[in-house]
């Protein structure tokens, strides 16, 4: 095995953590992100035909929704402040990122990479969707864990201009080693073409309590669902989070989710209380970082 490639987690246990992007599309659909309510429609005809259950049904988790419309928010705040034409986002599952943001900026070269499944499932939900994908975007299939897959993805990009690199809901399935991985590869990119790796994908312990306080059992849940114990790949705090990617050769921009309070539609949905967000969204972070 190389530094550059490990067991393809994602692949091998794909069926088992699909159902976790699931459970996001459903949440966004308390949000006002365009194309959420489609993209989930759409979605859960595709569950339930496998013999699934629907979605909504499979937890009572809707008081996370203001986590996951914030998180979403968020990070296209930073791709669209890091003033750069150009991004690759990472293991983008059914997220509209790459849709609505290259119709809203047609300045954008935008590319999604995902697993061949995801991929096939993702386009067959576009197509029921009817939805046109934009000439600046492209979805590419690969594994964000193998550096040639991302390599192959960033063809489609030019090496003139800087590059946003994203990844939304990936690194807590993702061992330390496998972080680390997936840190070396971004650090090469970046030093090739220059840019950010925008992730929000810094999951803490305290986050993680606050979870399971707004949605009780979720991550016995997730454990069940994927087989994942993430209370093992999550970092103990902030300081913890900024080490790791500072020793990995990065300079760490930290971003809280509370930047987005005032663009938030769910907790109104859901009559959820200012302080109940507050409460959930204080120990979530996402870091810009640029390499060293």
């Amino acid at each position: 095995m190389t530094d550059n490639e490990v067991t393809p987690l994602l692949e091998a246990d794909h069926s088992r953590v699909a159902p976790t992007a699931w459970g996001v599309a459903y949440l966004r659909t308390f949000s006002d992100v365009p194309l959420s309510q489609e993209v989930f429609e759409a979605l859960d005809k595709h569950v339930q035909a496998a013999g699934e259950p629907g979605i909504a049904t499979k937890a009572n988790r809707d008081h996370l929704a203001p986590q996951l419309e914030a998180r979403y928010k968020l990070v296209d705040n930073l791709i669209l402040e890091a003033n750069v034409h150009q991004v690759l986002e990472l293991a983008s599952g059914v997220a509209t990122h790459g849709i609505n943001l290259a119709r809203s900026h047609p300045e954008l070269t935008y590319v999604e990479l995902d697993l061949p499944g995801v991929v096939k499932e993702k386009r067959a939900i576009i197509e029921e969707v009817g939805i046109q994908i934009p000439a600046n975007l492209t979805i590419q299939e690969g594994d964000a864990l193998k550096a040639d897959d991302i390599t192959q993805a960033m063809t489609v990009l030019s090496k003139d201009e800087p590059v946003a690199i994203v990844n939304e809901g990936l690194m807590r399935y993702l061992t330390f080693d496998e972080k680390t991985v997936l840190a070396r590869a971004v650090h090469q990119l970046l030093s090739e073409y220059g840019g950010v790796w925008i992730t929000p994908d810094i999951s803490l312990r305290q986050a993680l309590s606050r979870e399971d306080e707004a949605a009780s059992g979720h991550t016995q849940s997730l454990k069940q669902t994927t087989g994942i114990d993430i209370d093992k790949n999550v970092f103990e705090d902030e300081q913890h989070a900024k080490d790791f990617f500072e020793n990995l050769g990065f300079n760490v921009e930290r971003h809280s989710f509370l930047e987005v309070t005032d663009q938030l539609v769910s907790p109104s949905k859901l009559n959820m209380s200012a302080e109940e967000v507050q409460r959930l969204n204080e120990p979530c972070v996402a870091f810009v970082m640029t390499i060293k």
